[in-house]
């Protein structure tokens, strides 16, 4: 069996045993033969050098938005109007474009346009504090330990953000920067950042860059 579980949050590939990688190499080849080798190189040279398959999707940018504090699942993307008085809160909900599907009725622009969303109502962290909660949303990889307020980049909770795994795979240099943070980190009381923001072990060239702004002041600092 592969082992993939560890204590140390930041180990990657170069730590595995000869014997590790040649039982999921063995594995991994027991699983193919030759008919679908073939299927596979077929299926590959009928693809044209821009198509990437069904589903791959078309878009070139994404827009994150931590909304720090949140707003209520359950009544917004996720109503609960037959669940008990007491939880299913004041608000009622809004036929969507998707049939069958309802969201809360603050959101009737939204709802005209879910045919162009993709909803997930199943995440979960397993984390209740917004600090290393925050950190798993993202990197992708679960604070050491769990259930941290106010923690504090450190290692081992030194994996990259989204932003920055952008910048390093597709580095523009510092004229025109792939990933970038408006208006400010993510903190908690005490001017405590969120860890998991920056590159973390990638190293700080590929921090996404943080536009610090100023509304009531109508001005905002550059990196």
């Amino acid at each position: 069996m592969f082992q993939l579980h560890t204590n140390d949050a930041t180990k990657l590939c170069d730590g595995l045993s000869r014997r590790e990688m040649m039982r999921v190499g063995g594995l991994g080849l027991g699983g193919l033969s030759l008919a679908s080798l073939i299927k596979n190189r077929e299926a590959g040279a009928k693809q044209g050098s821009g198509d990437h398959g069904a589903g791959f999707g078309k878009a070139k940018n994404v827009i994150i938005f931590g909304l720090v504090g949140g707003i209520p699942q359950h009544e917004t993307w996720d109503p609960k109007p037959n669940g008990p008085q007491e939880t299913r809160g004041i608000f009622g909900t809004t036929a969507t474009a998707t049939p069958g599907y309802h969201v809360g009725e603050l959101m009737p622009k939204t709802a005209k346009h879910t045919e162009k969303l993709a909803v997930l109502r199943g995440m979960f962290t397993g984390d209740n504090a917004h600090s290393t909660s925050g950190y798993q949303m993202l990197t992708g990889v679960p604070h050491q330990p769990l259930n941290r307020e106010s923690a504090r980049a450190k290692a081992p909770n030194l994996f990259p953000s989204m932003g920055a795994m952008v910048r390093a795979l597709k580095y523009r240099g510092e004229s025109m920067p792939s990933a970038v943070t408006i208006p400010e980190h993510i903190w908690n009381d005490g001017n405590i950042d969120w860890p998991g923001q920056d590159a973390g072990f990638l190293g700080r060239q590929y921090d996404p860059w943080l536009v610090k702004c100023y509304p009531n002041e109508g001005r905002f600092d550059m990196p």
